[in-house]
């Protein structure tokens, strides 16, 4: 299994220290397949870049941005895409300049989207280990509702704002 035990608690404990304002630790959250290590060895070779060991390393700080503030993902939703991008399932996407596996099993993300979730591992930062930079639903059509988009539908429908007179 490539994520550990603990890698959930992990996790989510790195992201809201993050929401904090705090920058969290590194941990070691799981590891890679002996495949999936092989691919993204061959893809380093390639690049003329050093080989990787399987450790995969959490921050948050990206992640936290981009799929917190950005596009309004709660961190179970985060959770679930990460449990499915770092998957024994999960394939090296050749890329130009980045190392990305994906799941090849679409996933029902809650929203109404059927999502193959990506995971783009950093290869430099946490060298010789794999920082787990960000995790991508692609296609995500439906996303997150944005927190006053929210709070409009809890209203009854007397009181919704309207661009009508009276």
């Amino acid at each position: 299994m490539p994520l550990y035990e603990n890698a959930e608690r992990l996790i989510r404990s790195n992201l809201s220290v993050v929401a904090r304002g705090i920058r969290p630790r590194a941990v070691v959250i799981g590891e890679l397949t002996d495949k999936q290590l092989a691919d993204v060895n061959a893809q380093q070779r390639l690049r003329n870049l050093p080989e990787m060991n399987n450790h995969i390393v959490f921050v948050g700080l990206h992640m936290h941005g981009s799929r917190c503030i950005r596009d309004y993902y709660t961190i179970d939703q985060i959770l679930d895409q990460i449990k499915s991008a770092i998957s024994e399932r999960s394939k090296l996407i050749k890329t130009f300049n980045r190392t990305v596996i994906e799941n090849p099993i679409k996933r029902d993300d809650g929203l109404g989207n059927w999502v193959n979730d990506k995971a783009v591992l950093e290869c430099t930062a946490k060298f010789p280990s794999m920082e787990l930079s960000s995790v991508i639903p692609r296609g995500d059509k439906n996303r997150p509702l944005k927190p006053e988009e929210e709070a409009q539908l809890e209203l009854p429908l007397q009181e919704k704002v309207t661009n009508l007179p009276g």
